[in-house]
């Protein structure tokens, strides 16, 4: 393996010599561009350039070369290239602006860049020389420069610059014919001052050029401003500032041993001219255990200001008489004060568990509102209401809510009157409440005093009401018909959510009882004759809080022969009334604890059809037998039958009686059409299915 990999490299190595040899021909010989390996003897261009500085000359040698070997052809110039300013060593404080050099066939001043070329041509420099060899000189530009050491400051003072680190980034940025382009330093760090730019001064210490951090010099016709290399030996650079004020915010009046916040902020000048600082109040800072944060007190208009507002200071026409003025716009510091007020809570004698609210404030522009703390807990105790004493009155409040008025609008509290005052919230404490639901499965046993089941339930605090869900009856002996609550009368159905106010039950411990109203209702179906059954079970009751529906089957009883004629219902209450099939019987719950309800089937016989009569057809002419006579038959001749006569409706007066229907006279003597009896009162009667009876009253 180590073989291999040594010819591959050994094969890589011959090919690129190879390649490399190509591109060495290619380059000296490819036509007119090709140079000759050797320069011409005796013919050469030596530069000396003066650094002037702690380098040492640096001299460069310049040969002129065949450009075609064969046929002869010589160079027809030279080029000249200015070192680079890295190339040569400086000391702090310069900065290398050009190379001049003298033109040695024109005589003419030349100023280059670092990094430019110059161009001479060998025949004319050569012309009228006895030997090939030319000296030339090209002496270094080197400017000192220096960062100015104050700060115009203004209308009012200077001040100087502090901790700047910066003068190094002064560049040259670009260069004409006569002279260059200046880059200024980065920002200046200013104390007390906000930089805005920096200014060159030229020799007269006037301002010439204007700059900001790292960009290029600019005059005032708003061109890059040109330096000439004859001029300026020293670069004077001054940074321009404006005074800031440092705005302190102390957490509570006159203590300065904490600076919560510090804003610093330039004067502005609006479109009048008007000088101005614009201050925005910082943040409220967090409020303490037993303390709550109101407002800032600036101590330049005393007055309260609002966190995150902004304050808009004329300096014009504060600055005569106030004595912070002066030092504010200089630079200085003002000082703005946290305004407090403390808040103490009393819980009484409870044992209070888990509280850690407190109360809050809602900061106006020249007032605050107090909101009270939030729900305490105790055990066997609800929090009613805080009550809090402002100004000599006393308030009530409910958990986290605002303090108000008499006509519920949120009190208006002056910072001046409350700062550095305590409010205390005192707790208002009710016991919590117990209700007990007893359940009897019916009056009797209300009556007698035998419970079914209870629930206890506790009231949550600060609730107003209690719910309750109804259960069902749980007694399938008897009807249900609803819930009867004993102490405040209302009814309610099973499943039934109900709510009792706290407020209305009397005493800590109370008791509701709700007694199941329950009826025995026993549904009986008479057919009355061979027909199909309607079930007990078809038949459905609804309920309401007065009375209760039996709702009549829809599907009729159906018996060959006859037609249904409805239900007629016979109960142990006395009433008698005939249903058509998915009617409704309402009835009231009072009186009903025992209901038997017995529905007959009424029928209607269905019509015998009279048969058709069949035609006797024509006889022909036929021979007429003779026909021997029978002799007469003796015996019992067969009885013409009796028709039968329609099933009709009897009635009494207005009162229709369905066949077999029973009756009942109300007293007094009766008689019935057709029949010569005389009936006395307190008798029943049924009606018979077939003939015509009126009933008559007696005398």
């Amino acid at each position: 393996m180590k073989c291999m990999e040594f010819r591959q490299r050994k094969r890589a190595m011959v090919v690129i010599a190879v390649v490399f040899a190509l591109l060495m021909r290619m380059f000296f010989f490819a036509g007119t561009e090709t140079k000759a390996a050797t320069p011409v003897g005796g013919v050469s261009l030596t530069v000396e350039y003066n650094t002037g500085g702690p380098t040492a000359a640096i001299t460069q040698t310049k040969y002129r070369y065949y450009v075609d070997e064969a046929a002869g052809t010589m160079d027809d110039s030279v080029i000249i290239t200015m070192p680079a300013e890295r190339e040569i060593s400086l000391s702090e404080g310069q900065i290398l602006t050009a190379w001049q050099l003298t033109d040695p066939i024109s005589m003419d001043i030349v100023f280059l860049a670092p990094g430019d070329t110059y161009t001479l041509n060998w025949d004319a420099l050569l012309e009228g020389r006895d030997s090939g060899e030319v000296t030339m000189n090209i002496n270094a530009i080197i400017r000192e420069y220096s960062v100015a050491d104050f700060v115009w400051g203004d209308d009012y003072n200077t001040y100087y610059i502090t901790n700047y680190d910066s003068v190094k980034d002064i560049s040259i940025a670009s260069y004409g014919e006569s002279g260059f382009t200046i880059t200024a330093p980065g920002e200046a760090k200013i104390e007390r001052h906000e930089f805005l730019y920096w200014r060159l001064l030229n020799s007269d210490y006037m301002e010439v050029a204007t700059a900001g951090a790292n960009t290029t010099f600019m005059s005032s016709d708003g061109e890059e401003y040109l330096a000439l290399y004859d001029s300026y030996e020293n670069l004077t650079i001054e940074a321009v500032g404006i005074p800031v004020a440092s705005i302190r915010f102390y957490p509570e009046e006159y203590d300065m041993s904490t600076v919560l916040d510090t804003v610093y902020v330039t004067k502005e000048t609006d479109d009048n001219g008007t000088k101005a600082l614009a201050v925005q109040m910082a943040d409220a800072p967090a409020d303490g255990p037993d303390s709550l944060f109101l407002t800032w007190f600036e101590q330049i208009n005393y007055t309260y200001v609002q966190p995150g507002t902004t304050v808009v200071y004329d300096l014009d026409d504060m600055q005569d008489g106030y004595s912070e003025w002066p030092a504010l716009s200089s630079g200085y510091e003002a000082s703005v004060f946290g305004t407090w007020v403390d808040v103490a809570m009393e819980f009484g004698d409870v044992e209070v568990k888990g509280y850690e609210s407190k109360a809050e404030i809602e900061r106006q522009e020249n007032y605050f509102t107090l909101n009270a703390p939030g729900n305490a807990m105790a055990d066997g105790y609800y929090l009613k209401e805080w009550k809090v004493t402002l100004g000599g009155t006393d308030y009530q409040v409910t958990p986290e809510g605002t303090v108000c008025d008499s006509s519920g609008t949120p009190l208006q509290l002056d910072y001046k009157t409350y700062a550095g005052e305590t409010i205390t919230f005192v707790a208002e404490w009710e016991p919590l409440l117990t209700a007990t639901v007893e359940y009897y499965a019916s009056q009797s046993d209300y009556m007698q005093g035998i419970v079914a089941w209870s629930d206890t339930h506790t009231q949550e605090g600060g609730t107003d009401s209690l719910m309750i869900q109804m259960p069902s009856a749980g007694n399938s002996s008897r009807y249900f018909l609803r819930w009867t609550c004993v102490q405040q009368k209302g009814h309610f159905f099973e499943e039934e959510q109900i709510e009792f106010y706290w407020e209305y039950l009397e005493t800590v411990d109370y008791t509701l009882q709700m007694v199941a109203e329950t009826a025995d209702i026993i549904v009986e179906m008479n057919d009355n004759g061979e027909a199909d059954v309607v079930e007990e079970s078809e038949f459905e009751i609804v309920r309401y809080e007065t009375y209760f529906d039996v709702m009549i089957p829809e599907r009729m009883p159906g018996r060959t022969g006859y037609t249904f004629a409805g239900w007629s219902a016979q109960t142990n209450i006395g009433e008698r009334e005939v249903f058509e099939p998915g009617s409704t019987w309402s009835l009231d719950y009072d009186g009903h604890e025992e209901t038997y309800l017995t529905f007959v089937a009424n029928w209607v016989a269905d019509p015998t059809p009279t048969p058709t009569p069949t035609n006797t057809p024509t006889p022909t002419n036929t021979p007429v037998p003779t026909v021997t006579p029978s002799p007469t038959p003796t015996g019992t001749p067969i009885p013409t039958p009796t028709p039968t006569p329609d099933p009709v409706m009897v009635y009494e007066g207005d009162n229709y009686l369905w066949d077999g229907e029973k009756y009942q006279f109300s007293g007094g003597t009766w008689m019935i059409e057709g029949d010569a009896t005389v009936y006395e009162g307190w008798i029943e009667f049924y009606v018979p299915s077939y003939g015509y009876y009126y009933i008559k009253g007696g005398e």
